[in-house]
C-alpha cells in the first residue's frame, strides 16, 4: 500500500496505528515516488480519524508539532461530539496560527 501511495497519491496519510515508525513508512513512500518522478507532487498527513472522548489542547498541540516535525503538511484533527464547536474554535485560535504559512 505504501508503494502504491508513492506511485499514485497526492496526499499520503500514515495513521498512528501503522505497524512501523512514521519515518520508515514515509521513506518507503518517497522511495517509490522518486522512481516515478513524483516526489515533489506528494504531501504527507498525520493525525487520527478517531475523535477523543475529551478534547485536550496540549495533546492536540503535541500531535500537530510531531506531524510538522515529520514533514506533514496536513493534520487530521477530529473533535469529540460533546463541545465540538468549542473544541474546534480553541484549536483554530490557539494552534493553527502557529503553523500558518509553513
Amino acid at each position: 500500500m505504501l508503494r502504491m501511495a508513492g506511485r499514485y497519491a497526492d496526499i499520503c496519510f500514515i495513521p498512528p496505528w501503522a505497524e512501523m515508525p512514521f519515518g520508515k513508512a514515509k521513506e518507503i513512500v518517497l522511495r517509490e515516488a522518486r522512481k516515478t518522478g513524483r516526489q515533489s507532487k506528494l504531501a504527507f498527513a498525520a493525525g487520527s480519524p478517531r475523535a477523543p472522548e475529551k478534547f485536550d489542547l496540549k495533546e492536540a498541540e503535541h500531535g500537530v508539532a510531531a506531524a510538522a516535525k515529520e514533514g506533514c503538511y496536513y493534520y487530521m484533527m477530529p473533535f469529540p461530539r460533546e463541545n465540538f464547536s468549542e473544541s474546534m474554535n480553541r484549536f483554530a485560535k490557539e494552534i493553527i496560527p502557529s503553523y500558518a504559512g509553513l
